[in-house]
């Protein structure tokens, strides 16, 4: 009865409030009992761990899913309970797991993004090519590239192929699908793909699943692309300050007897980036908007143009994605050019900050 109860529940919210999704994806895995003996005859067991990850809108008045619906491509469907966060949000328990309640991870006065984490396990009857898909009814408010994306739904989907070429699980991206982007500068982004089963991986621009998308504008000979060997999606450049959704498909390939590659299996990411200017502090974008990095991607050294401007001081710090100081440089009485010695940082995304006595500067930049 408890079940019934909060499964109507569930239905209910639903159709009173939007859920604001941001970004996710849907990964798979494949888990014991791989086979299972029927008489005197050993015959394959295909369960799966399907996990749905979802970035979400946090405050009052947005819907805050319980649970996430899940249908498997073989006819069937299934009720995902949020498996992460603490258990303080009265979603309750379902057959008798208690529910988690997520986990709000950016919480800034104008930009709230929560992240939520749904599993469910489910056992396929054989071969075959199963497309597995979650569907909320709305995105959040005001996407740039999704017309009246409040009103458009947010549908993630996965391709599952069980096949001849053995045990496959999907590739766990590990970079979020959350990202901010400078106005006017390149941006970019690499969804950080890992493969546990080894298989070869190729990266693609897709369109979002939502009905009106449209790619981002990348202004007079500007360009929006991928490296379909690296998964290093490029942005040059942004052009309006505000929110887009970009969807990569990521798929897996394994070779065949004949050792030809074949595609078993596909993700579908829907990220969001944040578009806005670089700078914070007094007189904002006023001293730094003739400020230019460059070449970005750089090889060795980067370049930092100053402009007309002088200063009395101009620290340069350069992060890795997860936030460690690999370079730091202070220049006194700084005018028109900088040089930035980075050859010994490996090939990567990092993080430049510039530092003047009153303003701060952050630039995204990619060695090559």
């Amino acid at each position: 009865m408890k079940k019934f109860i909060l499964f109507g529940f569930f239905l209910i919210t639903l159709s009173l409030n939007a859920t604001h999704n941001r970004a996710g994806e849907i990964l798979y895995k494949r888990i014991a009992p791989f086979t299972n003996v029927a008489g005197s005859v050993t015959v394959q067991v295909y369960t799966y761990s399907i996990t749905v990850v979802k970035y979400t809108d946090y405050g009052p008045g947005i819907a805050d899913r319980c649970l996430d619906t899940v249908y498997f491509g073989d006819g069937a469907k299934g009720a995902a309970l949020r498996s992460n966060g603490t258990s303080s949000c009265n979603c309750g328990t379902f057959g008798g797991t208690t529910i988690g309640c997520g986990s709000l991870i950016v919480n800034k006065p104008d930009y709230r993004v929560k992240y939520s984490v749904y599993t469910i396990i489910h056992t396929y009857p054989g071969p075959g090519i199963y497309l597995i898909i979650s569907s909320d009814p709305n995105r959040n408010q005001g996407v740039h590239n999704i017309p009246n994306s409040v009103n458009q739904p947010f549908t993630l989907e996965s391709l599952l192929i069980i096949g001849s070429l053995g045990t496959n699980s999907s590739p766990v991206l590990t970079n979020p699908p959350i990202d901010e982007a400078t106005l006017g500068v390149c941006f970019t982004h690499n969804p950080g793909a890992v493969d546990s089963d080894g298989d070869s991986l190729s990266y693609q621009i897709t369109n979002c699943l939502s009905p009106g998308y449209f790619d981002p504008e990348t202004g007079v000979n500007g360009s929006f692309t991928i490296n379909p060997v690296t998964g290093l999606l490029s942005w040059c450049s942004p052009q309006f300050i505000d929110e887009y959704n970009i969807a990569i498909l990521v798929k897996e390939w394994r070779k065949n007897s004949l050792g030809v590659p074949q595609m078993i299996g596909s993700v579908l990411r829907d990220m969001q980036v944040l578009v806005k200017y670089g700078t914070v502090g007094i007189n904002e974008n006023k001293t730094f908007e003739t400020i230019s990095v460059y070449p970005n991607p750089f090889n060795e050294k980067l370049e930092i143009d100053l402009g007309s401007n002088k200063y009395k001081q101009v620290e340069a710090l350069v992060y890795t994605n997860d936030g460690k100081l690999v370079f730091k440089n202070l220049v006194e009485n700084a005018q028109e050019k900088l040089n930035l010695s980075l050859n010994s940082l490996p090939s990567g995304i990092y993080t430049l900050r510039l530092k003047t006595e009153n303003k701060i500067l952050y630039r995204k930049i990619v060695k090559d």
